[in-house]
């Protein structure tokens, strides 16, 4: 009785560690598109309504660098960056010495808000399969 309580014992922790390792394996890496822009005045733009005014944007990431393009209006930007891994859940996107943007990673959507007071926006990037 001692041993298949032992054993089920370690079969429920095996178990646990698995469970717990699959969780934190989430990263960043991958390639990741605009889905939402939330502003503070209570406006959401999803992902058809801001690809409907010309603005799409996307990211690939891969180890510590960020290609990040944008289209706006049938101009397309592209930018490289620099990924850091800030070690709480979130990353910065640095050109050079400047942040970029401090993104914050939820398995498979990442947020960032860029602007201040009034014109603060929340924008929402889901991963790609």
């Amino acid at each position: 009785m001692k041993k298949v309580r032992l054993a089920m014992i370690l079969v429920t922790i095996i178990i646990m560690s698995i469970m717990i390792t699959g969780c934190g394996n989430a990263t960043i890496e991958g390639d990741w598109v605009l889905v939402k822009e939330e502003f503070e005045d209570g406006e959401v733009l999803n992902q058809s309504e801001l690809e409907e005014q010309g603005i799409s944007e996307k990211y690939h990431i891969s180890g510590d660098e960020v290609d990040y393009t944008c289209l706006v209006f049938g101009q397309e930007i592209n930018l490289e960056m620099e990924l850091v891994d800030n070690g709480d859940g979130t990353y910065e996107f640095r050109i050079g010495n400047i942040s970029f943007a401090t993104a914050t990673l939820k398995r498979n959507t990442f947020t960032y808000d860029i602007g201040e007071g009034d014109d603060a926006a929340t924008f929402t990037f889901e991963r790609q399969k």
